[in-house]
């Protein structure tokens, strides 16, 4: 029961603005993951008796995954922008007289918010399948830009506000 309810409690969490995120992190971790067992099987050349006991239904599943996400990429792509630009076009509903106060006009701010993480979800996968086992120096390098980019408009008193 208890199991149950914390599965309960963590679902009601989900909402439209927390899943794309989510959906980026896993994605993310399972590039991650390919690349580090890349790593460690070109580096131990399988003499880890681990990987000797993997069963080759994993590596046919984990292909077949790659070969999903490749697949709908062009998708992602083109959701992204449809939804940015989309977005752009929707946010101008809350000018609407009629329409000025509605909730509806707050959440017509979405598009930006999924069109942004689908572009930054196509972003991570392009960039596995371009950089591969440099994937995870990319993730580093835009951690690193994040936080100078925040010192530097810090101490120029320019701050960003996050609310969409």
């Amino acid at each position: 029961m208890e199991l149950s309810r914390y599965a309960e409690k963590l679902l009601s969490q989900l909402n439209l603005y927390i899943l794309p995120q989510y959906v980026w992190l896993i994605i993310t971790y399972y590039l991650m993951i390919n690349v580090f067992y890349d790593y460690s099987s070109h580096l131990f050349k399988n003499d880890i008796e681990l990987f000797k006991k993997i069963p080759t239904e994993a590596f046919e599943f984990n292909s077949m995954v790659l070969g999903e996400i490749n697949k709908w990429l062009p998708l992602v792509w083109f959701l992204s922008f449809a939804f940015l630009f989309s977005g752009l076009i929707i946010v101008l509903i809350r000018f609407f007289p009629f329409l000025e106060n509605l909730k509806m006009s707050f959440h017509g701010r979405y598009g930006l918010f999924l069109g942004g993480w689908l572009l930054i979800t196509a972003i991570s996968i392009q960039l596995y399948n371009y950089a591969g086992h440099f994937f995870p120096l990319f993730i580093v390098a835009v951690a690193l830009i994040k936080i100078c980019g925040e010192e530097y408009f810090s101490k120029k008193n320019i701050f960003f506000n996050r609310d969409y």
